[in-house]
């Protein structure tokens, strides 16, 4: 009965040890701050960013743009005046030559043969007059309205 009881303690401590360990590298990889991999010149009024390693949930993703947009507009000229909207693109694997499928986004302002990157967008911000007025996630279901008063609310498309 002992050995048992012994047994069942030393499995449950090999579980919780386990658990540990994966619970720290998940709050490692999420502490990981985002790189701005590639930012495109204005093309219609509209930019896109190449990030690696966004934040995942809505409000992180939104918060992160609101926390850096200024930073991101002084470092890549970026005048809000002319946007109606900025795409922010997951890196992926990285740029890759064209294919032929054509199921990859490139940007024709690249000279490199690598310019092309997976169709994977994390956000798109709506500009009108210069001013933020919405954010869209990536599926484009979920968006979040800024209101006259600044607030950011949710709305389902």
């Amino acid at each position: 009965m002992r050995n048992a009881l012994s047994m069942i303690i030393k499995r449950k401590n090999k579980y919780l040890l386990f658990f540990v360990v994966l619970l720290c590298a998940l709050f490692v990889w999420a502490m990981r701050p985002v790189r701005v991999v590639y930012v495109s010149k204005l093309d219609y009024g509209h930019r896109d960013i190449v990030v690696d390693h966004f934040p995942l949930t809505d409000q992180s993703k939104i918060k992160w743009f609101m926390k850096h947009k200024d930073s991101l507009y002084k470092k890549y000229n970026i005048d809000p005046s002319f946007l109606s909207g900025i795409v922010i693109w997951d890196v992926g694997r990285g740029f890759v030559a064209d294919d032929e499928d054509g199921d990859l986004y490139c940007f024709d302002d690249m000279k490199a043969s690598a310019r092309c990157i997976d169709k994977n967008v994390f956000l798109r911000i709506n500009y009108v007059k210069g001013e933020i007025q919405r954010f869209e996630m990536e599926s484009g279901e979920v968006r979040y309205e800024i209101t006259t008063e600044g607030n950011i609310e949710k709305s389902i498309k």
